[in-house]
């Protein structure tokens, strides 16, 4: 009943809601990911979320609800760069970042890419094209992304690894069919510790990621455009939502 709740303070315009407290969308951003809620009306308060449009406050208190439930790994590992690309991937540019961070690990930085596979709305291309090519893979464990980073200073791992519940909204995400606060938030789960370059889209949604992640001590580097990575094993959870976890298309 929290969202439901909530929902009201938000109101159906600029002119008769308001913003959400901290602890509010702290407290809604925990049903969002508890999976009690039905899902239309988690889409229908992620929608109204993007109308209204997400304030850093806000996004930090997603952000904290997320990764409280998160096992984030590297989380102590010094020298590390985490990628955080869009998880849903491109349609008109290749993405670059494994490359660039197979260049940063030759070069002797560690390096961890966030990614995931076949996310919506868009099903873009990813990295997770680009390692299945290269026969790389990606881990859905966090652990073993820690190892592969640990042994050869470079790692990717599935967000909805690290943080299952998401795998839980990917239907919701493509009933929408618009991006909602969850893209900005998966790509809020980098180590604290690490650099972070931070892959999205330009404009106000960038930035207030960044002022999130200065925010809870995660040094930001962003660029803009930037995609994502895919995966190896799936757990049970991940083969339901994805069948064929080394197949270069989601479509």
């Amino acid at each position: 009943m929290i969202l439901r709740h909530l929902m009201r303070v938000l109101g159906q315009g600029v002119k008769d809601g308001r913003s959400l407290t901290y602890e509010e969308a702290y407290r809604a951003f925990q049903e969002v990911l508890s999976g009690e809620e039905s899902e239309i009306l988690v889409g229908a308060f992620l929608v109204m979320m993007r109308i209204k449009g997400v304030t850093v406050q806000e996004l930090t208190a997603f952000a904290r609800a997320a990764r409280e439930k998160a096992r984030i790994p590297c989380a102590d590992m010094p020298g590390l760069v985490c990628l955080c690309p869009p998880h849903d991937g491109m349609d008109r540019v290749p993405p670059l970042e494994v490359a660039s961070g197979l260049i940063a690990a030759g070069a002797g930085v560690r390096v961890l890419i966030l990614s995931d596979r076949c996310v919506p709305p868009k099903r873009g291309l990813t990295t997770a094209s680009v390692l299945d090519a290269l026969g790389i893979g990606m881990t859905w464990d966090p652990n073993e992304a820690e190892e592969w980073v640990a042994k050869a200073r470079f790692g990717a791992v599935a967000v909805t690894g690290m943080l299952p519940a998401l795998m839980n909204l990917r239907r919701v995400r493509g009933d929408v069919t618009i991006r909602t606060p969850l893209a900005t938030v998966e790509k809020l789960l980098a180590p604290t510790s690490a650099a972070v370059v931070l892959g999205a889209q330009g404009g106000p949604v960038l930035g207030g990621a960044v002022e999130v992640i200065q925010g809870s001590a995660i040094r930001a580097a962003s660029r803009s455009r930037v995609p994502r990575a895919a995966s190896r094993r799936p757990s049970a959870s991940a083969r339901a939502a994805s069948s064929s976890p080394r197949s270069t298309s989601c479509r």
